[in-house]
């Protein structure tokens, strides 16, 4: 990929690397000190599966059987309220600025 910036032509490209090895951290440090660098990465893919098992008394299990409508996930917006209808009014050409938290 090539692009110019301040009169000056830029061109990166990248590297043809070797298969990837695992390392010690003791080995890592011998060539960090020779002064190599690269970049380490370590990708994990995790699947969790929730298995929680409420035990829910009675009484409350019919509540909820009951009512099982009001805890079923939203599918639609809900009605308009006429005029009492919330909304935020955006200013134009206006930029968001993130206050430190």
């Amino acid at each position: 990929m090539s692009f110019k910036q301040n009169d000056h032509m830029h061109t990166l490209c990248g590297l043809q690397a070797g298969a990837p090895s695992i390392i010690s951290s003791h080995q890592m440090e011998k060539l960090l000190k020779k002064g190599h660098y690269g970049v380490i990465t370590q990708f994990n893919f995790i699947q969790a599966i929730k298995t929680t098992i409420l035990h829910i008394h009675l009484e409350m299990q019919q509540v909820l059987n009951c009512h099982h409508q009001v805890f079923e996930n939203p599918k639609e917006l809900p009605p308009s309220r006429g005029g009492h209808d919330n909304s935020i009014t955006l200013v134009p050409r206006a930029h968001a600025e993130c206050a430190p938290i």
